[in-house]
């Protein structure tokens, strides 16, 4: 009499189904975990939009800079948008961060270590202040020597009483991972500059060549904050989306 114990051959078809079991439900939950990423990521940039809201009606219209320059006993320092919203606690602790990044794919968004009590030294979003005349030939609709993004440079925020509808107006998002081969540097705050930094550009190939800077790690496409505070996961970007000013 055999009872309750299983045969070989029982306990191989139990390992199988079990097997299949996995094989079907791991994708499923795998793409559970990166939605999930993919939300937290999304309401980090909520807040960061609703944190920046309020700036230009404090500072007769200016858009926040990407870099702010401080004198600092007697000396220039600088820190970034990133540090001024943190340290104004604007934003939380690890709100600067995409949580499908590894802190090793992240970087450091520049300054503020001997400036706050707390500097982020963890980020993961960048901003849009593509130059004047830093257009690459993009079909953007206006002069490119009188179009810029958020900034005419990374310390230099444009006027927005000088923009039109921001609802389309790309503003910050998610940034490239890092690698040990790209160039990222602590100045990565500045990413965006040039549109070839864009997710029109190249990817990063060497020192002082132009790159694409965005990071396709949701859903094949980049979680993006626009002008009006909302945000969505884009896949490919128009390029007048990038334009926020035209002098």
């Amino acid at each position: 009499m055999r009872g309750n114990r299983f045969t070989l051959v029982e306990m191989l078809v139990v390992i199988a189904v079990i097997a299949l079991l996995l094989a079907m439900f791991l994708p499923v939950i795998a793409k559970a975990k990166e939605k999930a990423m993919e939300a937290v990521c999304k309401n980090n940039l909520r807040q960061i939009g609703s944190a920046v809201a309020c700036y230009p009606d404090e500072n007769s219209g200016y858009a926040i800079p990407c870099i702010f320059e401080v004198r600092v006993g007697g000396e220039d320092k600088s820190y970034s948008w990133v540090d001024y919203l943190h340290n104004n606690a604007a934003i939380v602790d690890g709100s600067a961060k995409c949580p499908s990044m590894d802190e090793g794919e992240c970087f450091d968004p520049w300054g503020g270590n001997d400036i706050f009590p707390n500097p982020v030294k963890i980020g993961s979003y960048a901003m849009n202040v593509i130059e004047q005349d830093s257009w690459g030939g993009a079909d953007i609709g206006s002069d490119p020597g009188k179009s810029s993004g958020w900034g005419f440079n990374s310390t230099n925020p444009v006027n927005l009483k000088r923009a039109g509808d921001l609802s389309d107006k790309i503003f910050i998002v998610d940034a490239l991972r890092n690698r040990p081969e790209f160039t990222f540097t602590s100045k990565d705050a500045t990413m965006i500059v040039h549109y070839f930094e864009t997710d029109h550009g190249m990817l990063p190939i060497g020192i002082g060549v132009e790159r694409r800077d965005v990071g396709n790690h949701h859903s094949r496409g980049f979680n993006s904050l626009f002008g009006d505070g909302h945000v969505e996961n884009i896949r490919y970007s128009q390029p007048k989306q990038w334009v926020v000013v035209v002098e």
